[in-house]
């Protein structure tokens, strides 16, 4: 939401809350189009620390923990789309961060913002959050994949020691989540390793981040690619494409966002397939 617009000054500050997301971002950033050059400042103090106190175990894991991966992983895609844009954007950039001292900092430290924002070259500071922190975090929460971008090198194929390292990551929390049941484990993994297959044959790599929750069974990977749609013009159609791509039926044609959520219940093991058709470029 975009909360100061000061053309005199030329001080802007769009805030950003754990239900931001892509599309309301952009809203923002086309408003500011055409305004004198200043400081645009992206301002994460408005995150709060709990999305819900439900502690029900009947309710969970719907809408439990911080952040929905998916909304903070279109947050960060679209502000890498504008820093891309920066040799004709005027304005300088800055991110105001939750101090480390609260619950919502530490979680976005360990998530890895602050490292993601850097490399965009984007000044970065911090500030208390703006909300009281309210309800209690899950401890046994696991950052499985930090915001890891996923380049393309010469030739259109990936960094393969970053696509490893993921693969490792989610390969070991499926592997404590399934003891003994290696065949489920080769599946899922080979699930992600699609995915990231389509990442990078689609959109030229992109975004990636996980999170796993192992006291209510939860694991939920997003991917945002850099570029276009996957391989449909609506929502069905995209998630018809990766369905198909995840049964090896893929078509290699025009890329897009897609989000993985494994949910691992034992002994029921099932799985859920969504996509954020989101692009950052």
């Amino acid at each position: 939401m975009l909360i100061e617009c000061d053309r005199q000054k030329r001080q802007y500050r769009i805030a950003l809350n754990n239900m931001s997301n892509g599309a309301e971002l952009a809203a923002d950033l086309s408003y500011l189009e055409g305004v004198p050059a200043g400081v645009l400042t992206f301002d994460f103090t408005h995150m709060a620390a709990g999305l819900t106190q439900e502690t029900r175990e009947a309710y969970l894991p719907g809408n439990f923990g911080f952040q929905p991966t998916i909304s903070l992983l279109e947050i960060v895609s679209t502000i890498a789309s504008f820093t891309e844009r920066a040799a004709i954007c005027p304005h300088h950039l800055a991110v105001v961060l939750p101090n480390k001292k609260s619950r919502v900092g530490r979680f976005l430290m360990d998530m890895g913002l602050p490292a993601i924002l850097k490399k965009m070259k984007i000044d970065i500071g911090e500030a208390n959050p703006a909300n009281v922190e309210l309800g209690r975090d899950d401890l046994t929460r696991k950052n499985l994949i930090p915001l890891t971008v996923v380049d393309t090198l010469f030739g259109g194929q990936p960094n393969f020691e970053v696509y490893e390292h993921i693969l490792k990551r989610v390969e070991t929390v499926f592997t404590e989540a399934l003891p003994g049941e290696q065949s489920l484990i080769n599946r899922f993994t080979g699930i992600v390793n699609e995915a990231i297959d389509n990442l990078v044959d689609y959109g030229q790599g992109g975004i990636i981040g996980g999170l796993c929750y192992p006291k209510i069974g939860e694991v939920e990977i997003t991917m945002v690619n850099r570029y276009g749609g996957f391989g449909g013009t609506t929502p069905d159609e995209e998630l018809e494409a990766l369905i198909e791509a995840c049964e090896g039926k893929t078509r290699r044609t025009n890329g897009g966002g897609i989000g993985i959520a494994c949910y691992y219940l034992a002994p029921i093991i099932a799985i859920a397939i969504y996509h954020a058709n989101r692009r950052y470029a």
